[in-house]
């Protein structure tokens, strides 16, 4: 399962995590923190790993939150960023140099999209500053660095 370590989660999932965020948002739902935490353990997970998912089940989603003890509110879901264009709210808060380069945008999973696409509608430092670095970081330089360091292969499947 992948969390952030901006959002100091832990293995508990006392807190919802920008994954868990992700899939609420693809099924058009919107849980409290204290009913995300009348999930159980495994419902919780399921729930992480539905939005860590490219394309996240929407009808898995809704079942997962039918679940809750307290019932989700329906939301209009939002458009959430797509890998051809860096999102303008993301220009806005990262200066010239924390500069997110469409090349780069385009390589990162749904998930770190959305992570820094979330963030960036709440912006508050230093945690815009720790998403940046810990999902871009070394990546701002060139694609086949790891934002942590070390170097990797970048996918070319999706290029034509």
């Amino acid at each position: 399962m992948k969390f952030f370590a901006f959002e100091n989660q832990d293995e508990r999932l006392d807190l919802l995590p920008l994954s868990a965020r992700r899939a609420l948002d693809a099924a058009g739902k919107k849980l409290s923190l204290e009913a995300f935490r009348s999930l159980d353990y495994q419902e919780r997970m399921a729930l992480c790993l539905e939005g860590e998912k490219e394309q996240p089940d929407t009808d898995a989603i809704r079942a997962l939150v039918a679940l809750a003890r307290i019932p989700a509110e329906d939301i209009e879901p939002p458009q959430l960023p797509i890998p051809d264009e860096v999102p303008a709210i993301l220009k806005s808060q990262f200066n010239e140099s924390r500069e997110v380069h469409p090349k780069l945008w385009s390589t990162l999973s749904e998930l770190e999209r959305y992570a820094l696409w979330k963030v960036c509608q709440k912006p508050r430092e230093p945690r815009l500053t720790h998403a940046f670095e810990e999902i871009i970081g070394a990546q701002q330089i060139s694609t086949h660095l790891r934002a942590q360091g070390g170097v990797h292969m970048v996918p070319v499947t999706k290029k034509e």
